[in-house]
């Protein structure tokens, strides 16, 4: 019997260390539009987010204002996009060098729409419009030139919860191994076998 659970263990090691190491990143929330992520801890950001800050009509009161948010890649890096706009991906979706149907790489150092802030104080109404809007949550898809290659990673991104005023930045990964793909919102997977007793 102990044969078998070790071998079993064995085998389960062997799969698991063919997956490459994730680092993730996590309780490390902020407003979209307050700061950048750098996935590698080298000091360059990867993926950036501003805001374009709130622009409003000249009449009094303000007919219409409206407030962007981007998200931009770095100079060595690139973000998944539908036309102007970040694509904001569901759960398990694959980044790697070929995107989700529908989307492309942008080119380095370029920027998406991400969600704006629509609102009319003459109407008394507001809404939140853009592709974070439409999805509610999701992840962006991040690739990163490194000093070993090409690094795929993601970033979960959210509408804002009661209490928060903007939309904010969860947490982030990425794939230690070259030019290996990674699925949207993949942790680190922890393995550990405690074996007792004489059999």
């Amino acid at each position: 019997m102990k044969r078998i659970i070790v071998a079993l263990v064995a085998a389960l090691a062997t799969i698991l260390s063919g997956r490459g190491e994730i680092i993730y990143v996590n309780g490390a929330a902020f407003p979209i539009g307050s700061q950048g992520v750098d996935f590698d801890g080298d000091g360059a950001i990867e993926c950036g987010f501003s805001s374009g800050g709130m622009i409003c009509t000249a009449d009094i009161p303000s007919s219409a204002c409206y407030w962007p948010f981007y998200v931009g890649s770095g100079a060595a890096s690139q973000l998944i996009v539908a036309g102007s706009d970040a694509s904001v991906l569901p759960l398990a979706t694959g980044i790697a060098s070929a995107p989700p149907s529908g989307a492309n790489w942008s080119a380095p150092s370029s920027g998406a729409n991400l969600v704006i802030y629509l609102s009319s104080p003459r109407n008394g109404t507001s809404e939140w419009v853009g592709p974070l809007a439409a999805a509610g949550a999701g992840y962006l898809g991040v690739r990163f030139q490194a000093a070993d290659g090409l690094h795929y990673g993601w970033i979960r991104v959210r509408m804002q919860q009661p209490l928060e005023f903007l939309p904010v930045v969860v947490d982030w990964a990425y794939e230690t191994t070259p030019d290996k793909p990674i699925l949207a919102g993949d942790k680190p997977v922890y393995f550990s076998a405690s074996l007792a007793g004489v059999n």
